[in-house]
């Protein structure tokens, strides 16, 4: 499960970096990807201190969520007369992971929108780009 909130902050961190709120340069990024690409939008201050508070308020509803599913799952399991319906718990739980995974990159690309952010490219291309996927059928 931490896995989830490694990404998301993966995603809202690229996100800063890529508009400029991060000053410098980031280790292992390539090159063009920081503020001074003439592609990319450069944000005011305001726009920086507003795209950070919002990012802020997105990761602590993300988080609140996944406490709120884990003290449901929690209840669930403890009333879990057998194994059968232990892993009817864990598939809600699941389900309801995947729904505010869901809810948050929606959300995400919402911000982006607003401050007119290009798209992440897709996962297979970073992947890719990083060297963690070979290119052939089934590969993700």
């Amino acid at each position: 499960m931490p896995l989830i909130n490694l990404r998301l902050t993966g995603a809202l961190l690229a996100l800063a970096c890529g508009s400029g709120l991060l000053a410098g340069t980031v280790p292992g990024r390539a090159e063009g990807y920081g503020p001074g690409r003439p592609d990319r939008p450069q944000l005011s201050r305001e726009q920086q201190l507003k795209m950070i508070s919002v990012q802020r308020t997105l990761l602590q509803r993300h988080h609140d969520g996944r406490l709120a599913i884990l003290d449901n799952d929690e209840r669930c399991l403890k009333a879990a007369a057998d194994d059968r319906a232990a892993q009817a718990c864990q598939q809600q739980e699941r389900e309801a992971l995947k729904r505010l995974r869901d809810d948050m990159r929606a959300q995400a690309r919402t911000l982006r929108q607003q401050f007119n952010l290009p798209e992440p490219p897709e996962r297979r291309m970073r992947l890719l780009d990083r060297g963690g996927a070979s290119e052939g059928p089934g590969t993700l």
